[in-house]
């Protein structure tokens, strides 16, 4: 089992006009559950009672405070279990998502106008340093801090995001520590609800790990009601909690290697540009953006599930980007074909015929997959040298596990299906770089650190 924090306190379940009850809570990396005791009367005719007629309902939101007295909200509350012991029954309850700092009415409320993260490895991707070196007038070298830095892009009408660069220290008994950071805020000029804040927390981290070539999941999620920047005092907020978003320790490059598919120094003049783009490709994109992410970024998937999503994902960017036409022919050409077809029909099977014939105006995957790949030009046509062959295997093995069984003629091997999957990878890795305005370095990253090797798709 991973990482368990445990905040102990007293919690509201039954409402802030009874007593609170105490209880605990612990956050893994897969849930948040608070266990609370509920005392009741020992008498045995009561503890009867208890079994049948005790029963509380769970509100959706649980305020309590922690030892320190902060305000705690519980948000997105469902009851796991109940059990009794002695006279007390006890309660566990499962939480979406907990505020600590800030009272809540639910994961709904529109109330805030700023939240601030950190996205692991943004630091490295910078380029920044703890600590730097600098020549003096006499020629000795002495260490410095480095000057704070302060990045403002506009991303969308009413939404700012704020990058704070600056360096960071601790200190013990017998050492001192330097290390860079970079804390991202975005600010709102109307207010969010947290579930608004966490879609939008979520976008930008989806975005720097495409132009890192790594999962950046933010962390240390913070929400505050005001514009900190607006203000001269302290703003009202909370940190934010969610299960698998525990902090992870600070991994330096020599624990973590990125692959490093850009760096901030070849899109610092585009970076406004390219954040304005991926807010319109998150929107009109989103299914396959989430397809994607869920095979790069997610829990490891069996490999017939990755090429699934990814076959899909390919076949939803036809579906939804304005670069392509997913039918065949126009409507017009094609009801005047179905009406020509149905009238040479028997009249038995008309209906039926008509039926399906409407529907045959979609393109195969076969003719989708093709026209992405030829769509970009040489940056996604050298992944396939053979195109004809590459699509008739890919589409075959599509459709054969999703409406087939058994062995088939031209089904891949386990071989040829990683390397498969790792050409669909780069295919929309490329497409996704491409569509926010990338050429050149970031491009041929993609193509080399997905070790992409020229599978050989040919008919068996």
């Amino acid at each position: 089992m991973g990482k368990t924090d445990t905040i102990f306190g007293l919690w509201w379940v039954l409402g802030k006009e009874k007593e609170p009850a105490q209880g605990e809570v612990s956050i893994t990396e897969d849930f948040i559950v608070l266990t609370v005791t509920l005392f009741r009367s020992l008498s045995t005719l009561e503890i009867l009672r208890d079994h049948v007629n005790s029963d509380i309902e769970i509100p959706p939101v649980i305020h309590g405070r922690n030892g320190a007295n902060e305000t705690i909200s519980l948000l997105g509350c469902v009851r796991k279990s109940k059990t009794w012991n002695s006279g007390a029954i006890i309660y566990e309850v499962c939480a979406t998502a907990m505020v600590k700092g800030l009272e809540l009415q639910s994961i709904g409320e529109i109330c805030l106008k700023s939240c601030s993260f950190n996205l692991r490895y943004l630091e490295d991707w910078f380029g920044d340093t703890g600590i730097e070196t600098k020549k003096l007038d006499d020629g000795q070298i002495a260490w410095t801090l480095p000057e704070p830095s302060f990045l403002r892009y506009s991303i969308c009408e009413g939404v700012t995001m704020r990058i704070v660069r600056m360096p960071l220290s601790s200190a013990t008994r017998t050492t001192y520590e330097f290390f860079p950071s970079a804390k991202v805020n975005l600010i709102f000029d109307q207010p969010k609800s947290l579930q608004e804040m966490f879609i939008w927390v979520q976008n930008i981290g989806r975005l720097f790990s495409f132009l890192m070539g790594d999962d950046v999941s933010p962390v240390e999620f913070a929400v505050t009601i005001e514009d900190p920047w607006a203000i001269s005092t302290h703003p009202h907020g909370g940190q934010v909690i969610r299960p698998g978003k525990i902090n992870p320790p600070h991994e330096s490059d020599a624990d973590h290697a990125l692959r490093r598919f850009s760096t901030y120094d070849q899109v610092a003049g585009q970076l406004e540009t390219i954040l304005q783009r991926w807010h319109d490709l998150s929107e009109c994109l989103k299914a396959v953006v989430d397809l994607f992410a869920a095979v790069v970024f997610g829990k490891e998937l069996p490999v017939e599930v990755e090429f699934l999503f990814l076959a899909q994902a390919v076949e939803v960017y036809h579906t939804k980007s304005p670069r392509f036409d997913s039918n065949q022919l126009s409507r017009d050409e094609h009801a005047s074909r179905v009406d020509k077809a149905v009238s040479a029909t028997p009249d038995d099977v008309r209906e039926w015929a008509k039926a399906v014939l409407q529907k045959a105006n979609y393109k195969p995957l076969k003719d989708k997959l093709r026209e992405v790949i030829q769509s970009w030009g040489a940056p996604t046509l050298r992944l396939y040298p053979d195109i004809e062959k590459a699509v008739d295997r890919i589409s075959y093995n599509r459709n054969h596990l999703t409406h087939y069984s058994g062995s088939g003629p031209r089904l891949f091997s386990d071989q040829e299906m990683y390397f498969a999957n790792q050409s669909l990878k780069a295919l929309l890795w490329t497409i996704f770089l491409l569509e926010l305005g990338l050429s050149g370095p970031p491009i041929e990253s993609v193509f080399k650190n997905l070790v992409f090797r020229n599978v050989p798709l040919s008919q068996r």
